[in-house]
């Protein structure tokens, strides 16, 4: 080669490595210019991304609010009709008592008394109430007649002069006191006695 050849491989070998450079370096700063708008972009995505989740976890605590609410007014709804239906089955006890209750004659005072839910329990309950109450008048009233009380001029069987028997006649005659035998109602019942256990 020359030396005009030379410098002519020399010059262009210069171009071409400026050319080269230009060439090189232009894709350096188009990659440079992507790879900005690419972390511009994921940037912006994160952001949105972190922005999208924090909208979901704020819609998830409101509907587990939501929730809560609907559980807590289910609960509310479910203690009102437990108490409704508590309210009712005791109205419906204390009617069965009183119903049962005037069946056997007695005073709707006794409705706090008696015991039971079930029908078949009030009753149950009614009679041995009713039992008790009949055996303590009972044994009042044996008590009455054994003992050396005399009968006062109102007491009933004596006003009324009914006696079973001859013997509960003359028991309630020995008891009389001289002062009630001057009493005309007691001297009649003393008269109708004599007569009707004689005859």
């Amino acid at each position: 080669m020359s030396d005009e050849q030379t410098a002519v491989v020399d010059e262009q070998a210069p171009v071409d490595d400026e050319s080269t450079q230009n060439e090189v370096s232009k894709p350096d700063d188009s990659l440079k210019e992507l790879l900005a708008k690419r972390d511009s972009t994921i940037s912006r995505q994160s952001k949105a991304l972190e922005e999208a989740q924090a909208a979901i976890e704020e819609l998830k605590l409101a509907q587990m609010k939501a929730k809560e609410k609907e559980q807590y007014l289910a609960e509310k709804r479910e203690r009102e009709l437990t108490e409704r239906e508590k309210a009712l089955k005791e109205e419906t006890i204390s009617y069965r008592k009183m119903r049962l209750l005037a069946k056997y004659q007695l005073s709707d005072d006794f409705v706090n008394r008696v015991h039971g839910e079930t029908e078949a329990e009030i009753e149950a309950d009614i009679k041995s109430l009713v039992e008790l109450m009949q055996g303590d008048v009972q044994k009042k009233v044996n008590e009455k007649l054994t003992s050396n009380q005399t009968p006062k001029s109102g007491d009933d069987s004596a006003a009324e002069g009914e006696f079973g028997t001859e013997q509960e006649f003359k028991d309630w005659e020995s008891r009389l006191t001289n002062e009630q035998r001057l009493d005309p109602k007691i001297q009649k019942k003393i008269f109708e006695n004599y007569s009707k256990f004689s005859a």
